[in-house]
């Protein structure tokens, strides 16, 4: 019983990180339309899986649209203790891929 549940569990946080990983299919990553997108990335930035995380999982262009995750409102920003100094990330989902992660709060503007 005890390997099926380690099994279970492993299986589990596989599917979880080849689902943060891998682009969705069809393109646009939820409902709302592109020209709708309320942010964009103002420079080369990387994108994180979790808010303290060391290296990006991806990078995003200058340009990137991006929206908050889970079709909030607003964006979730929090603020990361990074090299002894405090910054803000921010949730957000990359409109063209569906993908979702933590960007630097000063690398996103409003449309």
């Amino acid at each position: 019983m005890r390997k099926v549940l380690t099994a279970l569990v492993v299986v589990i946080g596989i599917v979880v990180i080849l689902r943060q990983l891998l682009p969705r299919s069809g393109g646009g990553g939820g409902d709302v339309p592109i020209a709708d997108a309320p942010y964009y990335v103002t420079r080369q930035t990387g994108v994180y899986l979790a808010t303290g995380g060391d290296d990006p999982a991806y990078l995003l262009e200058a340009g990137m649209l991006l929206r908050p995750v889970g079709g909030a409102s607003t964006l979730d920003c929090r603020p990361v203790l990074i090299a002894g100094e405090t910054a803000s990330v921010c949730h957000v989902e990359v409109v063209l891929s569906g993908r979702w992660g933590w960007v630097a709060e000063e690398d996103i503007a409003a449309r």
